[in-house]
């Protein structure tokens, strides 16, 4: 099995929730604020642009983030299943010699999901900077 697998599973577990939520936030806007666009004789375009995207993209980051390691979870799953290199073979293999300290090694590589949760919720800070994010327990 070559990178396709792996590339086919990550992607399969990413696609269907940023599509659910993307819908979710396409549709998302108040009644009120189409209405104000019909009365300002705004074209589809206009309204797409300005109010459907950005009631879309707090929808949009959130998920990105949980499918970033969602992403990959299943990348790491397609290389249990029948790969010879990557880091699902690694873990398997390790784990099964008792080889701690590479199975341990496997694991905290395959942590860069939570670096890419961390660095995804950053760009949201920066690029939708009208939403207001509750940093406080």
């Amino acid at each position: 099995m070559g990178w396709w697998s792996k590339i086919a599973a990550a992607a399969l577990i990413s696609f269907f929730p940023v599509l659910v939520n993307t819908v979710k936030g396409l549709k998302e806007a108040d009644r009120e604020y189409f209405e104000l666009f019909r009365t300002l004789r705004a074209d589809g375009w206009q309204e797409f642009r300005k109010l459907r995207i950005p009631y879309c993209l707090p929808y949009l980051a959130s998920v990105l983030k949980i499918s970033s390691s969602l992403a990959i979870v299943g990348a790491i799953v397609g290389e249990f299943v029948g790969a010879m290199q990557g880091l699902g073979y690694l873990i398997r293999i390790s784990s099964a010699h008792l080889d701690t300290d590479v199975l341990f090694s496997a694991i905290f590589a395959a942590a860069i999901g939570i670096s890419l949760f961390y660095a995804l919720g950053w760009l949201e800070r920066r690029v939708i900077f009208w939403q207001q994010f509750d940093l406080e327990p």
